[in-house]
């Protein structure tokens, strides 16, 4: 059984062997074909072996498979070959089922180094597309907006257009406090139209661009993209995907003691005491999954360096999210034993305008005072696509939403040499609002 340090050992083996080798070694193809290699065969028999074994939820058995194949592309191929990645995210797919997160993103990093030193200088987007949709994914979404300022600043007016990666830009704007950038989306879309891609690319670029527009409050640009697009069309409204603030009179008032508290110590000179540990954090925010992608945590995601450095906080709850630790807290003190928070469902109703806003918040069953107030805040803050009634935004009356905060399913990645996967259905936890 390999020791619980084995995968930041390999990291460091990696770039141990990095450094020794001859740039020869680093940056020659591999030339030899799987079949007619008797390590490619045995790394195929380790891959296998190492399915069965996550198959089974035997993850000690699974990660030193994985780390046995991976051993074996190095002693054949060298360090940087691109013959590991499909087996080293399937190894931080095991630490992912076992909510290592941390490890699973130091193999995440690792990939996207050797992406990086194998990739085609005349595309230079790959290799950061596979590694921001990780931290998308991961809810690290400041370090995946840096990755993607730093590399739209370096772009060059020759690149090709890749719609995979315009869609990325506007999916990680969802999740920035201070969203939204609606001419940034528009030019996207533009650019998409004026280049060959694919329907359902554009399709879904379109969708991106509409919540964007709502966000930012451009609803007669958002009315004209949406009909040209949807000319007719009748439906429901749309939650859309996100981070949103929390502005309730919870919030104000933890905001006032921690004023208070601060002036107290200057007043008597004393800075021995931390503001957090008196006041610990409170509530504050929430989030939307973007897809079922999504990991139930979010990572470290702070403007200091010690909260860049911090482990990642369990998310719970479908469709809004919330830091566990935090709601605990927020909630009556019977629902912070995890079953009981598990079992827990809220179901309200509520009109929406046609600005995509929630009025009149109804709720459909008894409820204590603590979780009525957490749902009408975080309804208030919440966005909504507005419906449409033949192709025109409008309100709508009656709309039904369940809030729960049962264990989701474990999320395994998909091997990077797998064909994309289609455009996310509906979610079916919103009664007439799928989240698209």
């Amino acid at each position: 059984m390999p020791s619980p340090t084995t995968a930041g050992l390999i990291l460091v083996y990696a770039m141990t062997c990095f450094l020794s080798l001859p740039v020869e070694a680093l940056t020659a193809p591999d030339l030899a074909e799987p079949s007619s290699n008797p390590a490619s065969a045995d790394v195929e028999q380790l891959q296998s072996e190492a399915t069965a074994a996550i198959n089974d939820q035997e993850w000690p058995e699974a990660e030193a498979k994985l780390l046995e194949a991976q051993h074996r592309l190095h002693r054949e191929f060298g360090v940087i070959t691109t013959r590991q990645i499909p087996i080293v995210d399937q190894l931080a797919s095991v630490f992912i089922a076992q909510e290592q997160y941390r490890r699973a993103n130091q193999l995440k990093e690792f990939n996207h180094f050797v992406r990086r030193q194998t990739s085609d200088a005349a595309n230079p987007i790959q290799p950061e597309l596979a590694l921001a949709t990780w931290y998308l994914q991961s809810g690290q979404w400041r370090a995946g907006r840096g990755l993607v300022k730093s590399i739209r600043q370096a772009e060059t007016s020759d690149l090709t257009f890749d719609p995979d990666w315009a869609l990325l830009i506007l999916n990680l704007e969802l999740y920035n406090p201070v969203c939204c950038d609606a001419d940034l989306a528009l030019s996207l879309y533009d650019q998409a139209k004026a280049n060959p891609i694919s329907a359902p690319d554009l399709t879904a670029l379109e969708q991106a661009v509409r919540r964007v527009l709502v966000l930012e409050g451009r609803f007669e640009v958002a009315q004209a993209l949406t009909s040209s697009a949807l000319p007719g069309l009748t439906r429901a409204a749309q939650l859309i995907p996100g981070k949103r603030l929390l502005k309730g009179a919870e919030q104000d008032r933890m905001m006032r003691l921690k004023l208070e508290n601060e002036l107290r110590l200057r007043r008597y000179n004393s800075g021995l005491s931390r503001d957090e540990d008196l006041y610990p954090t409170q509530l504050s925010d929430f989030s939307v999954a973007l897809d079922s992608n999504f990991l139930p945590v979010e990572g470290p995601n702070g403007l200091e360096f010690r909260d860049r450095i911090k482990q990642f906080e369990t998310m719970v709850g479908s469709p809004f999210r919330f830091n566990l630790e935090q709601l605990r807290r927020r909630l009556p003190a019977r629902f912070y034993q995890l079953d009981r928070l598990h079992a827990l469902e809220i179901k309200v109703s509520f009109d929406l305008t046609d600005e995509g806003r929630a009025r009149n918040i109804t709720f459909l069953d008894r409820y204590p005072r603590e979780i009525r107030n957490l749902m009408r805040e975080t309804l208030k803050a919440a966005r909504f696509v507005p419906a449409l009634d033949q192709g025109i935004f409008s309100a709508q009356e009656g709309f039904t939403l369940t809030q729960h905060f049962g264990e989701t399913d474990s999320f395994v990645a998909q091997p990077s040499t797998a064909p994309r996967q289609p455009r996310q259905s509906p979610d079916d936890h919103l009664k007439g609002a799928p989240i698209i």
